[in-house]
């Protein structure tokens, strides 16, 4: 259902991660986006290493003022999974987020939600945010504990760019 209903009717990237974060579920949109993070042992795509990857991490302009954000996603995450919470721990201990502190105190006005900016391989910077769903009335607790992710244009430019470079 969320496969045939939401996730092939969605233009942008979209997809359905467990509570690891791992993609159980995505478009073409998502897979032509994050297809070659792909882990080459598994296959597996997971958010969670996708965005704390190198080279992920350096196609995002603005990794300083976004990773907050995912920061503190992530600490609501690593308490629902033990792989989360390891993997966070360890990206802390590297001072992967030693900014944030600085961040969060500094006396700069806080903006609503952040984009995240990425840098498209045409050249055209791409402003994204997601939202984030869950299914109700679900009687299992493993698909309870599913997300689903839709990704957002923020702009017109990042719409466009998306709608001529991402399969629908």
């Amino acid at each position: 259902m969320i496969e045939h209903r939401l996730l092939a009717h969605w233009p942008f990237p979209a997809f359905v991660m467990d509570a690891d974060w791992t993609i159980l579920r995505l478009n073409r949109a998502a897979e032509a986006m994050f297809g070659t993070f792909r882990d080459p042992e598994n296959g597996e795509l997971n958010v969670f290493a996708i965005f704390l990857s190198d080279r992920f991490r350096d196609l995002v302009e603005n990794w300083e003022e976004a990773s907050t954000s995912l920061y503190f996603r992530l600490q609501t995450a690593a308490m629902h999974s033990v792989r989360i919470r390891q993997g966070f721990d360890a990206a802390r201990a590297r001072g992967m987020f030693d900014h944030i502190g600085q961040a969060i105190t500094s006396a700069h006005d806080i903006p609503i939600y952040v984009p995240v900016i990425f840098r498209h391989p045409s050249g055209a910077r791409l402003k994204l945010t997601s939202l984030l769903g869950q299914l109700v009335s679900v009687h299992d607790a493993l698909v309870a504990g599913f997300e689903i992710e839709l990704m957002v244009p923020v702009d017109a430019e990042t719409e466009r760019c998306m709608m001529a470079n991402l399969p629908a």
